[in-house]
Formats: C-alpha cells, sequence, structure tokens
C-alpha cells in the first residue's frame, strides 16, 4: 500500500539509496555519491580541507542517516536549525507522504 502512495522519483530512492557529503561547516560537499566501499573510503579519508566530505546523509525514504566522520568533531550533532543539513531534512519530511526516521551516528562515540 506504501508503494501506490509514493511517487516514482521516492519509490526509485527507496531501492536505490541516495548517498550525499556535507563538509564540516555543514555545506554541500556532494549531491551524490557512489554506493561502493572504494567511492566511500576515497570521500571518508579525504584531504581534511573545507571542501572534504565531513558529514554524510544516506536517504532511504523511510530511513534516513546522518553519518559524522571525525572531521566534523567540531560540528553540533544534531545539526543547528538553519543549516543546509537540517533544512533538507525538515524539507524531506514536510514533501514526504511519509516522515522519515532520521538516525544520527558520530564516529567519535
Amino acid at each position: 500500500a506504501l508503494l501506490n502512495r509514493l511517487p516514482p522519483a521516492l519509490v526509485s530512492r527507496l531501492i536505490y539509496p541516495v548517498l550525499s557529503s556535507y563538509t564540516a561547516q555543514g555545506d554541500l560537499a556532494f549531491p551524490r555519491h557512489s554506493l561502493s566501499e572504494s567511492a566511500l573510503s576515497a570521500a571518508y579519508e579525504g584531504d581534511g580541507g573545507d571542501d572534504s566530505p565531513a558529514i554524510f546523509v544516506l536517504d532511504a525514504v523511510l530511513e534516513v542517516v546522518v553519518a559524522y566522520t571525525p572531521a566534523a568533531a567540531s560540528y553540533p550533532c544534531p545539526p543547528p536549525a538553519g543549516s543546509a543539513i537540517r533544512k533538507i531534512l525538515d524539507r524531506w519530511r514536510m514533501e514526504r507522504p511519509v516522515a522519515p526516521r532520521v538516525v544520527y551516528a558520530s564516529a567519535n562515540d
């Protein structure tokens, strides 16, 4: 019954989750990563510069995982109101027929 209520783009995302990344300042770094282990390892082990991915957001429609790498240690968890990450999470909650469950994971825990 849920699949009948979802638009085709969300059904596709439910089957093929989308991974994006944000810098340690909370700005979008890459809108779409490959879900391969090698691509994630390369992004995770970036050079640590200001534009390096530090926070990953995996959107699987019903569940969203926000994962903080060690490079994001100084960024607040959960992200502050008004940040790019919080804005996209709020938008997804409003636009979707079912609000996604959001899980925060930190490499420092």
